[in-house]
């Protein structure tokens, strides 16, 4: 008798494992779009292959993100934050950095944002490699959402805001569950300044090629390129043209490489660098010699002058906008030191340049990097910061043999504007990577 209880026991012990299902990193079921607007009834079970998220008005996880981190990613995280916090009706959200003593501290129901400490964040960046892409996963391990850049992870985040979320949400009774799964992006062309950091993270040498895209020639007798900007789709380009200290504007189609229009005579003076702001549609242009400190704005549709120069409190010699964190980045003559202003001209931080010795020409920014573009008069180079500050890298922009005078983007492909001397105008270059 005995015996056949022992065996009793034991198929009731299988059967008992057999039918427990635990989360895993496959992906989620389809589901039906009312299972994330009605609640299920209180005596339904909890759904299979799921986190519980919330009990009542308790946040069961708690989300980190690296103790050192990026406004980018800062702004990743507090959009998840807040949305968190939304869904529950307001529920408070903990938060952390992924600052540890030791790994005891590591907490089970914890949302990795970014390149966290946390083993289920390398889990994510060991399927990475230098193409642009983000990963997500939602396991038994916790929650982690990561890219192989802070624009990245910020992408993965709103993927996960606008659709993880909308699509894996259960609610059964007070209670909310999230359904498990994974998700990988699809791979793309990085920045220059994302390929340039993944290289160096990883002991690999930087490899890219530059190729002539177009010629621009002159404007009449303003033969001499100086600034230069690209608007915010791409579509016109802006080229800028001096003799004397006398400025002359071109606008182009960049994909027919068509002239649109020019303003002849625009009264900038040496016009050394210029960037486009989408949210005024201008194009923005420092004078340099000999009005140092002055700033124009042209209506970048009819080429017009937008009201009198903005007086500007240091001298400087370029200058960058990104839409994305509305700030502009200037070069201050005299040293190879910049500072980043807000959207009305005031400094909001200051930097420390890398003294390269080369002479300074334009500047270009993206929402992660920094770009200066400097020269030697026979050697060209880009010197590539973070927007804290941090120096990446300064490379040598071999291939082109013409004077650098201002880069751009159009999404992350980057352009290299030169003087072609002589007279001839400009001519300009695509930088392709050459990533393995």
């Amino acid at each position: 008798m005995k015996s056949i209880k022992q065996g009793i026991s034991v198929i009731l012990t299988a059967l008992l494992i057999f039918s427990f299902v635990s989360c895993s990193d496959r992906k989620p079921e389809e589901t039906t779009a009312d299972t994330t607007t009605e609640a299920q009834t209180t005596a339904d079970p909890a759904p299979e292959n799921s986190l519980l998220l919330f009990d009542g008005e308790s946040f069961l996880y708690k989300m980190i993100r690296p103790e050192k981190t990026s406004d980018v990613t800062l702004r990743a995280f507090t959009s998840l934050r807040n949305a968190l916090s939304t869904l529950a009706g307001g529920t408070n959200v903990k938060l952390s950095d992924d600052f540890i003593k030791n790994e005891s501290e590591i907490g089970e129901r914890e949302i990795a944002i970014g390149r966290t400490n946390r083993p289920i964040t390398a889990s994510l960046t060991s399927k990475m490699g230098a193409m642009a892409s983000y990963e997500i996963s939602v396991s038994d391990r916790g929650i982690a959402i990561c890219g192989t850049s802070d624009s990245q992870t910020e992408q993965g985040v709103r993927y996960f805001i606008d659709t993880y979320l909308k699509e894996n949400i259960v609610k059964v009774g007070d209670k909310m569950y999230i359904r498990c799964g994974s998700y990988s992006s699809e791979k793309t062309m990085p920045s220059f300044g994302q390929y340039l950091s993944y290289c160096k993270e990883n002991g690999k040498e930087m490899s890219f090629t530059s190729e002539e895209y177009m010629q621009v020639p002159p404007i009449k007798d303003h033969t001499i390129m100086q600034g230069g900007c690209i608007d915010a789709d791409g579509k016109y380009a802006y080229f800028l043209f001096q003799k004397n200290n006398v400025s002359s504007i071109a606008k182009y189609d960049f994909a027919k490489k068509e002239l649109v229009s020019t303003n002849y005579k625009i009264g900038t003076d040496h016009s050394n660098d210029a960037c486009f702001n989408p949210k005024l549609n201008a194009v923005v242009v420092v004078h340099n010699a000999p009005n140092y400190k002055l700033i124009s704005m042209f209506d970048a549709d009819t080429l017009e002058r937008k009201g009198a120069p903005i007086h500007f409190t240091e001298n400087i010699y370029s200058i960058a906008y990104n839409e994305a964190t509305d700030r502009y980045i200037v070069g201050i003559s005299g040293d190879y030191n910049f500072a980043v202003l807000d959207s009305d001209f005031n400094i909001v931080s200051r930097f420390t340049g890398a003294k390269t010795g080369y002479t300074r020409q334009g500047v270009n920014a993206d929402s992660e990097y920094i770009y200066f573009v400097q020269s030697t008069g026979t050697t060209q180079y880009i010197v590539v910061y973070k927007w804290d500050g941090t120096h990446v890298g300064t490379l040598p922009l071999n291939g082109i043999k013409y004077e650098v005078e201002h880069a751009f983007h159009i999404g992350t492909q980057l352009y290299i504007s030169c003087y072609r001397g002589g007279g001839k105008g400009g001519v300009t270059y695509k930088i392709n990577l050459n990533i393995e």
